[in-house]
C-alpha cells in the first residue's frame, strides 16, 4: 500500500494536509484510478472534504476532473460512499450546491443505491432513499434476487417504516403488494410497529404527504386510529398540517362511527377525548359538532326533551344543601321563580312558551344592578309589559298556588311571604337572614335595594342593531345605579332563538368586564334562576367568568352549544365527558318532602 493509499485509509488529515498536490494526483489505483474516488470508498467523510479542498485550491482542473471521475467498474464517488456505508459523505455529496446527480449508473444500470442494496447497507439504503433517490424495478429485482438478509429487512415492518419516513412512494408500494398478501395476523405486525418518533406507517405517511400510499393504509390495513406519536401529535395534527381535507374528514367520520358502536363509558369517553382534543375543526363545524354530540349524548323523555351523556347515562339526585354561603344566588333564584310563576300563564302561546326565568346581580364599581332574562327569546319582549300591568312587587309578594307542580306551591307561598317580610315591608325592619360572609350579607342587601328603587327598563338584543344593547349598558353602567334590565331578545335565527338566557346574561357580563378594564373599575356577577344551569350554559358562564352561580349543571341541549364561541363550545363538550346531570330529587311517593328552596331561614 502507497503511503497515500495508507493516509487516506486512516483517514489521517493532519498527514494529508503536509502532502504536495504532485503526491495526490500522481496517486495511481487498478479499481479506483485516483485518489478522490479511492477516499470516497474508504475514508471518511472529513478527510474526503479536506482532500477536494487541497486540490481545488491547487489545480481547479483537477478537480472537476476528478470529483466527477468513476473507477474502472464506472461507479461514481457517490456510489462508493454507499457501498462504504459512509452516511456522512453521502449527505455531503447530495447537497444540492454540488450539483452531484443521486440517480447516476454504472455498468449493470446500478446507481448508489443499488448498490447500498447489494452490498446490505441498510444505513446507506435509507439516507440515499431520503435524497430522493429513484427506487425503480430494477432496484426492486436486486432486492428480491440478493441478499436474503437485506430482502429480511426491507420487507419487515421497520423497512416499511423507514421506506414511508424516507418518503418514497414507489419503495413503500412495493412492500404494501407484499403486505396485502400477508394474513390478518402477519399484517398487524405493520400496524402495530412505531417508528423512533413513536408513530406508525399510516401516520408517517400523513407526516410526510403520502396521499396515494396514505389512502392504501387507511382503506386496506387497521391501524389505531387514536395513537399519538412522541411529541403527543396525532393522526389529525398531521393530517391537518398538510392540508388534507378530505381525508380529515373521512378520519372524523370513521372514528365517529366507531364512537356511535361504543357501549361502556370508558370507551366512549376514550373516542370522544380524542376526536375532540384532537380534531381542529371539530367544535368550528357545525355539522360535525352536532355529529359528535349525538353519538356521546341521549335524549331522553319527560317534560323537556334534554340530553343525558352516555358517560352518565342516569342523572343524581343532588344532596340536601344550605343556602346559608350563596345567599346572593338564592334570593335571585327567588325572584327568578316568583317571576316564572306569576307571567307563565299570562304570556305562553301556541308554539312558544315561557320555559325558565333567570336573574344576575351585577356589581359595577360598587353599584348594583339586576338583569332579568328568560327562554326562549320569543317570548321574551313580552314579559316587562306583563310586569308593568301589575308591578313587580306585586308578583313577588303574591302566592301564586295553586299551580300544576305541587313542590312549585309550597315554593311560591314560602317566597311570597319572604319577599313580604324581607324585601318590601313597610316598617324599614328588614329580616336579612343568616350568612357566612359579611360579603354574601352586603350583596343580598344591595339586591333588596334595587328592588325597593323599582326602576325598570327594557334591554334589547337585536340582530339589526348590535351595538344597542352595548351602548345602554354602558351609559347605565357609567351614570346610573339601583336599575332592573328587562331582556328583550329579538334574534330570529333558528340557532340564535333556542339560546338559553344564562347566555344572554353573561353577554352582559362580558360587556361589563370590557368596559370595567377600560375605566378601572372593579366587576362582579351572579346568575341564579327557577331552575339549575344546562350544561352549555354552566360551561359558557365558567369560560367567561360568571363568578357565582349553580355549581351542578343540569342537562344537555344540543341546540344551546350551536351558537357558543369555540372556547365556550369546547368546555361544554369537555363537561358534557367529564360532569353528570343533576335533579333535585329522584321521582317517589313523597316528592313534596325534598324542600328544593331555601333553607327553612
Amino acid at each position: 500500500m502507497s503511503n497515500i493509499a495508507k493516509i487516506a485509509s486512516q483517514s489521517n488529515v493532519d498527514a494529508l494536509k503536509k502532502c504536495s498536490i504532485v503526491e495526490l494526483l500522481q496517486f495511481s489505483d487498478d479499481e479506483y484510478k485516483n485518489i478522490v474516488l479511492y477516499s470516497a470508498r474508504y475514508s471518511s467523510r472529513d478527510f474526503f472534504v479536506e482532500l477536494l479542498i487541497i486540490i481545488y485550491e491547487n489545480n481547479k482542473i483537477a478537480y472537476q476532473q476528478l470529483f466527477f471521475s468513476q473507477d474502472k467498474y464506472g461507479r461514481n464517488s457517490l456510489s462508493l460512499a454507499a457501498i462504504a456505508n459512509n452516511v456522512p459523505l453521502i449527505n455531503y455529496l447530495t447537497e444540492p450546491r454540488l450539483n452531484y446527480s443521486i440517480n447516476d449508473r454504472s455498468q449493470g444500470n446500478n446507481s448508489a443505491l443499488s448498490h447500498s442494496i447489494k452490498r446490505k447497507c441498510v444505513e446507506a439504503f435509507i439516507c440515499l432513499l431520503h435524497q430522493n433517490a429513484e427506487f425503480t424495478e430494477h432496484e426492486l429485482k436486486l432486492v428480491n434476487e440478493g441478499e436474503p438478509t437485506f430482502k429480511k429487512y426491507f420487507y419487515s415492518p421497520q423497512g416499511f417504516s423507514d421506506v414511508i419516513c424516507a418518503k418514497s412512494t414507489p419503495a413503500a408500494t412495493y412492500i404494501l403488494r407484499f403486505v396485502d398478501g400477508l394474513d390478518k395476523e402477519k399484517q398487524k405486525e405493520f400496524t402495530v410497529y412505531k417508528d423512533d418518533h413513536g408513530g406508525h406507517a399510516l401516520m408517517a405517511a400523513a407526516a410526510n404527504g403520502l396521499d396515494k400510499i396514505y389512502h392504501i393504509l387507511f382503506t386496506k390495513l387497521t391501524f389505531d386510529l387514536l395513537l399519538t406519536d412522541n411529541e403527543n401529535n396525532s393522526l389529525f395534527y398531521y393530517l391537518y398540517r398538510n392540508r388534507w381535507d378530505s381525508q380529515l374528514r373521512t378520519l372524523r367520520d370513521n372514528l365517529l362511527s366507531e364512537l356511535k358502536k361504543q357501549q361502556t363509558p370508558d370507551k366512549i369517553r376514550h373516542y370522544a377525548d380524542f376526536l375532540f382534543t384532537y380534531d381542529p375543526e371539530l367544535i368550528s363545524n357545525s355539522t360535525s359538532r352536532s355529529n359528535f354530540i349525538s353519538c356521546i349524548a341521549n335524549v331522553v323523555t319527560a317534560k323537556q326533551a334534554g340530553q343525558l351523556s352516555k358517560i352518565f347515562p342516569a342523572e343524581i339526585e343532588r344532596p340536601k344543601r344550605s343556602f346559608k354561603a350563596e345567599r346572593e344566588r338564592q334570593i335571585l333564584r327567588h325572584i327568578g321563580s316568583q317571576l316564572f310563576f306569576g307571567l307563565k300563564s299570562r304570556i305562553d302561546g301556541d308554539e312558544n312558551k315561557l320555559v325558565e326565568v333567570q336573574v344576575m346581580h351585577l356589581t359595577y364599581g360598587g353599584k348594583s344592578f339586576l338583569f332579568i332574562a328568560a327562554n326562549h327569546s320569543a317570548v321574551s319582549g313580552q314579559i316587562l309589559d306583563e310586569i308593568r300591568k301589575v308591578s313587580l312587587q306585586e308578583i313577588l309578594e303574591k302566592d301564586h298556588s295553586p299551580l300544576a307542580d305541587p313542590e312549585a306551591n309550597i315554593r311560591t307561598s314560602r317566597y311570597a311571604v319572604k319577599f313580604t317580610d324581607r324585601v318590601f315591608s313597610v316598617d324599614g325592619e328588614r329580616t336579612v337572614p343568616n350568612a357566612d360572609s359579611e360579603q354574601d350579607k352586603n350583596s343580598m342587601q344591595a339586591i333588596v335595594a334595587v328592588l325597593r328603587a323599582n326602576k325598570l327598563i327594557e334591554l334589547l338584543f337585536d340582530q339589526k342593531r348590535p351595538d344597542l344593547a352595548r351602548q345602554m349598558l354602558e351609559s347605565k353602567l357609567r351614570f346610573d345605579q339601583n336599575v332592573i334590565f328587562v331582556c328583550k331578545i329579538t334574534y330570529w335565527l333558528s340557532a340564535e332563538k333556542f339560546r338559553h338566557a344564562e347566555e344572554f346574561l353573561t353577554d352582559i357580563a362580558v360587556m361589563a368586564k370590557q368596559l370595567a378594564i377600560l375605566e378601572g373599575k372593579a366587576v362582579a356577577s351572579c346568575i341564579g334562576g327557577k331552575k339549575r344551569p344546562c350544561i352549555g350554559c354552566f360551561s359558557r358562564m365558567t369560560m367567561d367568568g360568571i363568578d357565582r352561580f349553580g355549581p351542578r349543571p343540569g342537562r344537555f341541549w344540543s341546540m344551546t352549544i350551536a351558537q357558543q364561541p369555540p372556547h365556550a363550545a369546547r368546555k361544554t363538550v369537555h363537561t358534557l365527558l367529564s360532569t353528570p346531570s343533576y335533579i333535585t330529587q329522584a321521582q317517589g311517593p313523597n316528592p313534596n318532602e325534598y324542600d328544593t328552596a331555601s333553607d327553612s331561614e
